[in-house]
């Protein structure tokens, strides 16, 4: 039995070495994330400043208070962050969005609501029209950045949207150390 004990306890020890060495992270980065203690950390704008956003205590997620973002004219709306993070290294930003009759101002639009990083095209995939709790997921790598600038989105710049977007559990985890370049 004293075998048995000691060699979950190496294997333990082995595999949370092996974790450690491959440099993923379950950790969230994103302070706040889950938006517990409201708005702190977040800051809301609006390209067109027609958008609003809010912590909305009505519209709940497994029992927690979301994001709610207000588009009542077209316009590119969202709650940003920044984070630090290390240069050429993959990282997964994910959360849940709801959506309320959210659509593209221009026709074939396909812009809805999403996670993304501000300044790029990094995002996860848009959400639009009116659609349940849906988890969003996008995986990217860092070049030389040390600090990203996570954004819970509704419409773009070139491409505004109206409706509702409510945003909950948003996540930036570390996976490992970007592959070396060829």
């Amino acid at each position: 039995m004293a075998w048995s004990l000691i060699a979950g306890v190496a294997l333990a020890g082995a595999t949370a070495l092996a974790q450690d060495q491959s440099g993923a992270s379950s950790k969230n980065l994103l302070p706040n994330g889950n938006f517990e203690k409201g708005m702190e950390g977040w800051a809301i704008t609006a390209f067109g400043k027609k958008g609003q956003g809010a912590i909305d205590d009505s519209e709940k997620r497994e029992g927690r208070s979301t994001l709610r973002i207000d588009n009542s004219e077209g316009d590119d709306a969202s709650a940003r962050q920044k984070v630090a993070v290390e240069p050429n290294t993959r990282y997964r930003l994910e959360g849940y969005i709801k959506t309320k009759d959210v659509q593209a101002v221009k026709r074939g639009g396909k812009d809805g609501a999403s996670l993304c990083l501000a300044g790029g095209w990094e995002k996860t995939q848009s959400v639009a029209g009116t659609r349940s709790w849906t988890r969003v997921t996008h995986d990217f790598i860092t070049g030389g950045e040390t600090e990203v600038e996570v954004c819970a989105r509704l419409g773009y710049i070139s491409a505004p949207v109206t409706g509702t977007a409510w945003f909950s559990d948003i996540t930036l985890t570390k996976i490992g150390k970007a592959p070396p370049r060829r």
